[in-house]
């Protein structure tokens, strides 16, 4: 177990026909991928994505989870799954397992799903998640339900898709869009599929991944360019916030904060990423949460250095407001802004 390497999980997720199976299809074509599995959940009952996937790269293996929506009744099936995958024997010549792609249905909510990939059973393999979501530029803001906005704020990365049909968004607008959507994700927005499926699932140290500060938006900015709109009018629904800790923070006052938000917002809350520097702690603390499903906190010198050594606290949540937050926990810790990012119809922030 000491020799074998990280395990990487990637879970792939979108709305339904939004490029999923297209932009994996492609990653799996193009590249040596011994190393990789790839686990594919659909809905219905007819295994036609696994097919395609199978198709693409007949010497990888593609197993299908096709008894519903993995990430409510297929939580044991997925974690079993895995576990199958990595106790099997591997081919003499093939290296070991160290990436497996998960393409979720696009009705999953990532939270429960990622839930899942924490199980015990699963740590020994020191598994590295990471969320990668679909952006459809032929869909408007107007148009989308929760589990698409839930799924782009648990998102590590986003990826601009279907941008070569007539009525596309501009790249660079939907660019800026989805930026906006997730001010944590690393948004791939490339012309070429092949390029595009490369950045998107490639290993963490190819893509060149640089760590995500602060947004730049200004908190508090009402105002919008003309010809333009912000998110606001997007998508009404969407808040992004950004939290100033109180002076001489405690550890304990922050994690009774976070508690006290997740309990008010419910299911409202879609993502929470914080980096912060109690007074009672030797090192800077990085605590991340999607959904309500918070991993534990992990010491992080090298981030809170790379943010210039300032605390930065994000919170994307939707059909709240700074004035309820505020209300429900009128003594919290951290106080809560709204960030406004602006986006004109031609694409340029």
């Amino acid at each position: 177990m000491n020799d074998r390497p990280a395990l990487e999980l990637i879970v792939l997720c979108g709305a339904l026909g939004s490029g999923k199976t297209t932009l994996l299809s492609t990653f799996l074509a193009q590249r040596d991928l011994r190393d990789t599995a790839v686990i594919v959940n659909e809905a219905g009952a007819v295994g036609i994505d696994a097919a395609v996937l199978q198709a693409a790269s007949p010497d990888d293996p593609v197993l299908l989870l096709d008894n519903g929506c993995v990430c409510c009744s297929l939580r044991g099936s997925l974690v079993q799954t895995l576990l199958d995958l990595l106790h099997q024997p591997r081919p003499l010549d093939a290296p070991p397992l160290a990436r497996v792609v998960i393409e979720a249905s696009g009705i999953s909510r990532p939270g429960p799903m990622l839930a899942s990939l924490r199980d015990r059973d699963l740590l020994p393999f020191h598994p590295a998640i990471r969320v990668v979501c679909t952006f459809d530029a032929n869909h408007t803001l107007d148009a989308l339900e929760n589990d698409q906005l839930a799924q782009w704020a648990a998102a590590h990365r986003i990826v601009i898709t279907r941008t070569d049909l007539p009525r596309a968004m501009p790249l660079a607008h939907a660019a800026s869009l989805a930026q906006t959507l997730n001010p944590l994700a690393q948004v791939i927005a490339q012309e070429h599929l092949e390029q595009r499926a490369n950045d998107a699932l490639a290993h963490e140290a190819a893509s060149q991944v640089r760590p995500q500060g602060p947004p730049t938006g200004r908190p508090q900015d009402s105002a919008v360019r003309p010809n333009g709109h912000s998110l606001e009018a997007g998508h009404p629904r969407l808040v992004v916030l950004q939290g100033r800790p109180q002076e001489g923070l405690r550890w304990s006052d922050f994690a009774a904060w976070v508690d006290d938000l997740a309990g008010l917002l419910g299911e409202r809350l879609l993502r929470f990423k914080a980096v912060v520097a109690p007074s009672d702690q030797s090192d800077p603390l990085m605590l991340q949460g999607v959904g309500t499903t918070f991993s534990a906190p992990v010491r992080a010198n090298a981030v809170y250095e790379h943010l210039g050594s300032r605390p930065s606290i994000i919170v994307i949540a939707r059909d709240t407001s700074v004035f309820e937050i505020a209300s429900e926990l009128p003594d919290a810790p951290v106080r809560l802004s709204r960030v406004e990012s602006r986006i004109t119809q031609g694409g340029d922030p």
